[in-house]
């Protein structure tokens, strides 16, 4: 048994995944074991998370939150190495102009599409969240590229600090409206994020599909998803820690390399 343990380390939250790696290549689309989530405040804590030391891999958008993660692991004795992940880390090519640019969170949620799903035919990547991302990658694991728009959260956000007269709804839950036509302000801005983030997913993937070969599987992933998940249809795969599956996926190749104690 090789266990290793892997986190996804946000803004707002942190998602963390203990698994053994010899195991990796048994793993169905289902069969893959539960994530975790860790609060921020619970960062200065010094209690285990996982009661035994173990090389964790991460990948961070937060500086600060993954310096309280690493402190509090070493505080615990639940670390014994710590390798944050970075894009030469994991097997896919980018066939971008800038792939350097490609944020880590959209490399690892489509490397981790492809491995799970797409080996055998191309695979559409949708994950939404203050960002709403699109992506194509083929069957060949190549990254074909795809879109960035703002989440429904941000979409809010950003009518209240761009008018004066409408209010900050980016906290409210996204829902179905009853109806499209919204009977006050406040229902007609909601009624407006959930059409606008609808649509635009089903036209992008609509046209991605026309440029894919054969029949792609869609993949979709994140928090903002949430909305739309029982109009989407039944055949694409809901998936809610994709990018957390990319990290172990990642970390379980490198610690099959023969130099992976180098870091």
């Amino acid at each position: 048994m090789m266990r290793i343990a892997t986190a996804d380390i946000g803004n707002s939250s942190i998602k963390y995944l203990v698994g053994d790696i010899s195991r990796i290549h048994e793993r169905g689309e289902n069969e893959w074991p539960e994530s975790q989530n860790l609060t921020l405040e619970s960062l200065s804590q010094k209690a285990p998370l996982i009661g035994q030391p173990m090389d964790w891999f991460v990948s961070s958008v937060n500086e600060e939150n993954a310096a309280g993660l690493r402190e509090r692991l070493q505080a615990a004795g639940d670390l014994t190495r710590w390798h944050c992940l970075d894009r030469q880390d994991v097997s896919l090519t980018l066939d971008v102009d800038q792939p350097e640019r490609v944020g880590m969170d959209r490399v690892l949620a489509a490397f981790a599409a492809h491995r799970i799903f797409g080996l055998q035919q191309d695979v559409i990547v949708v994950d939404c969240g203050t960002a709403l991302t699109i992506d194509l990658v083929g069957q060949d694991g190549v990254f074909r590229g795809g879109v960035i728009m703002t989440g429904p959260a941000t979409n809010l956000s950003a009518l209240n600090l761009m008018t004066e007269a409408l209010p900050d709804l980016s906290t409210e839950k996204l829902v179905r409206p009853a109806s499209v036509l919204g009977r006050s302000t406040r229902e007609a801005m909601l009624s407006g994020a959930w059409y606008n983030g609808l649509g635009a997913i089903r036209e992008v993937v609509q046209e991605m599909q026309n440029l894919s070969q054969g029949e792609p599987r869609i993949v979709g992933t994140g928090g903002g998803l949430g909305p739309w998940r029982d109009v989407l249809p039944q055949d694409w795969v809901l998936v809610d820690d994709l990018v957390l599956r990319g990290i172990f996926l990642a970390a379980a190749d490198l610690q099959r390399k023969p130099n992976h104690g180098a870091f």
